[in-house]
């Protein structure tokens, strides 16, 4: 019988900084908050910890209750994960990864920092939860590198570029048999743009101001090249299952879609997220 959690990502970069910075920028909330978190909190020693204490990690619409395996300084720093994510229609869903982070001296220069996360069901939303974590770490490890090499936080850079208020498919043959280019619409926000021009879940994304795109990175990658263009809007091609049609849309900055959020603590979270919760229950009961 297949073990449906054997699948795991496993992402590396090398960093040209003090072994004990890097060590500081993962293991300490206050590096955290540096590169990737919104808040987080620990139980233990910032610097050094140790087996059995545990983390509070908000990150927009996600948190994250995180417990510590083992810790070597310098070496290694392993967590047991349980996330909680908010969906479109309000829907949480809570699920359970573990994050391994290993570092390296390379001739005495570079650092060589690998994270593997394993525990992705094999299934079409443990899949989704896959794509969307490596797509994720991808960009907060060039933020480690960013914040350690430079000095500069990127983080609002990397993950704030426009959106139309719809989930993306990172694969579309998780969504359809019968897709060939383009990217499917996994869910639509109700009270965003893309749904309110017309687009559903389902529907599959040809263009974007002429410009094809046939995969997730691609999706990515033309709109934020609008963006830096000064581009407001774009004008979308799209198939809903009979008909090609084209829309224009208005890009949004609205923190409810692009996940970014402002809070100082767990309660001033927990306030926006149920917020956002009864928002998007309610959108999506008076559909």
């Amino acid at each position: 019988m297949q073990n449906k959690y054997i699948l795991k990502t496993v992402n590396k970069i090398y960093i040209e900084a003090p072994i004990d910075e890097v060590w500081w920028l993962i293991v300490s909330p206050e590096g955290s908050n540096l590169y990737q978190s919104d808040f987080c909190e620990s139980t233990g020693d910032p610097i050094n910890p140790k087996e059995g204490d545990r983390y509070h990690y908000l990150y927009g619409d996600i948190e994250n209750h995180a417990v510590v395996l083992e810790s070597i300084k310098n070496e290694m720093f392993l967590l047991k994960d349980e996330y909680k994510s908010l969906l479109p229609d309000g829907k949480e869903i809570v699920y359970n990864l573990q994050t391994s982070y290993f570092l390296e001296k390379i001739d005495n220069q570079f650092i060589k920092l690998t994270i593997e996360i394993r525990g992705y069901e094999n299934n079409p939303l443990g899949l989704w939860i896959k794509d969307c974590m490596e797509h994720s770490w991808r960009r907060a490890m060039m933020n480690i590198k960013t914040v350690l090499e430079l000095g500069q936080d990127l983080q609002k850079k990397f993950f704030t570029y426009p959106k139309i208020g719809a989930t993306i498919a990172t694969n579309n043959a998780l969504y359809s048999n019968n897709v060939d280019g383009g990217v499917v619409i996994r869910e639509c926000f109700k009270e965003g743009p893309a749904y309110k021009a017309g687009l559903r879940e389902g529907d599959v994304i040809l263009k974007l101001s002429e410009t094809e795109v046939n995969s997730y990175e691609e999706f990515v990658k033309t709109i934020c090249l609008l963006q830096s263009k000064g581009e407001n809007q774009a004008t979308i091609g799209f198939n809903n299952g009979t008909l090609n049609k084209e829309v224009t849309i208005s890009f949004s900055y609205d923190s409810l879609f692009t996940g970014i959020v402002n809070v100082d603590s767990p309660e001033s979270y927990e306030l926006l997220r149920r917020k956002r919760k009864k928002s998007r229950q309610s959108t999506h009961n008076n559909e």
